[in-house]
C-alpha cells in the first residue's frame, strides 16, 4: 500500500450501560493513540504499517430520537473523539540530569535516565505557582481529576542513523510459569541458557516497536537481539566539597550526559485549547531544570521541536 493512501474507517458502539460509556470511550480513545505508536502487521521494526486517525465525526442513533440526540450532543464523547489532543514532546538537556535513583539505598552518587510522571506533574505544579498562575493551576489540577489531562513518564529517544526519530521503553520484567516440566540441560546449553539471561538483563531499553518481540523473547527464554540500541550517553561522576559543617567533608554527584541526538520524550494528553500554554510552561520549566543538583546547573533543558500530535503524524 503506497503511504499516504487513505482508508475510511468506523466503529459501532451498542450503549448498554450509560455509567460504562465514560469509561469505554477513553479506552477506545487510548487505544487509537497507542496504536499511533505501534504498527499493523508484520515489519513493523522496519517501518511498515504506520497508521494515523483524524477527521473523525460522531453520530448516535436510537429508536428513541430524544435520547439519540442526548447522546449525538454529549459533550464528553466528542472531546473524547473529535479532540483527543495527544502530543508528543522531545527534551533535549543542555548539561547533565541528575534523578534520584532509590535503588541499593539511592544516594547522590546513583542516578536513572527515566523521570517518572508524578515527579514531573510536581514540577509543572510548582512552575505555575512560582510564575503566578493559580488560575491555570486549579484548571490543571481539576482537568487530572476529569482525566481530561494525563502524563507519561520521561523516556529516552535518539535520533537514528538517517536521523528518524526512536523512541525507546524500558524493557519489561515478566515473570514466566512454565507450564512444561523442567528439563535437563547438558553443560553447552546451560551455558547458552546462562548467555542469554545474561545479556537480556544488561538490556535497559528497547524500541516501541521492537517490544511485542522482546517480550515474547522473554516469556519462551529466547535472546532477544534488538536492531538498533541506544546510545544515550554517559555517567560522570563529579567530587564535591561540603563546607556547612565545622569541617569540609567530599561528597560525590553523579550525572548523566546525553550523547547528541539523545533526550527524553514525553506524551500528554490535554485539551486542545491547552497546547499552547502546555508548550510554553514546558520551556519556562526547561529554564528552572528538573531533578536534583538544579543550582548547580543539573536538570536544564529546551524542546528540541515543536510538539507532535499524534492524530495528525
Amino acid at each position: 500500500v503506497p503511504a499516504g493512501t487513505e482508508f475510511s474507517f468506523s466503529v459501532v458502539y451498542n450503549v448498554e450501560d450509560e455509567e460504562s460509556i465514560k469509561e469505554d470511550i477513553q479506552l477506545l480513545a487510548d487505544g487509537i493513540n497507542l496504536l499511533q505508536l505501534d504498527y499493523l502487521g508484520g515489519h513493523g521494526s522496519r517501518g511498515y504499517g504506520r497508521v494515523s486517525f483524524r477527521d473523525f465525526a460522531v453520530e448516535a442513533f436510537s429508536l428513541d430520537r430524544d435520547y439519540g440526540k442526548q447522546l449525538a450532543d454529549n459533550n464528553y464523547l466528542r472531546r473524547m473523539l473529535l479532540n483527543m489532543g495527544y502530543y508528543l514532546y522531545q527534551l533535549a538537556f543542555d548539561g547533565p540530569i541528575h534523578f534520584g535513583d532509590s535503588s541499593q539505598g539511592g544516594g547522590l552518587e546513583r542516578t536513572s535516565w527515566e523521570y517518572p510522571a508524578d515527579r514531573l506533574f510536581s514540577s509543572l505544579c510548582c512552575e505555575l505557582a512560582q510564575q503566578g498562575y493559580q488560575d491555570r493551576l486549579a484548571e490543571l489540577v481539576n482537568l487530572v481529576k476529569q482525566g481530561e489531562f494525563q502524563l507519561s513518564d520521561l523516556f529516552p529517544y535518539q535520533l537514528g542513523e538517517k536521523e528518524e526519530l526512536e523512541l525507546f521503553l524500558p524493557v519489561p520484567y515478566i515473570y514466566v510459569i512454565r507450564q512444561e516440566q523442567y528439563k535437563s540441560l547438558n553443560m553447552e546449553e546451560a551455558r547458552r541458557f546462562s548467555a542469554i539471561r545474561k545479556k537480556t538483563k544488561k538490556m535497559s531499553f528497547c524500541r516501541i516497536s521492537e517490544l511485542s518481540e522482546c517480550c515474547r523473547c522473554i516469556r519462551q527464554g529466547e535472546m532477544f537481539q534488538p536492531k538498533w540500541q541506544p546510545k544515550l550517553g554517559e555517567t560522570v561522576i563529579n567530587e564535591r566539597v561540603n563546607c556547612r559543617g565545622e569541617q569540609s567533608l567530599p561528597y560525590y554527584v553523579a550525572g548523566n550526559v546525553f550523547a547528541q541526538g539523545a533526550g527524553l520524550y514525553l506524551l500528554v494528553k490535554m485539551p486542545e485549547e491547552w497546547e499552547d500554554f502546555f508548550s510554553g510552561l514546558l520551556q519556562s520549566l526547561g529554564m528552572s531544570g528538573i531533578g536534583g543538583k538544579k543550582s548547580s546547573g543539573y536538570g536544564a533543558f529546551h524542546l528540541d521541536d515543536d510538539s507532535l500530535n499524534l492524530a495528525e503524524a
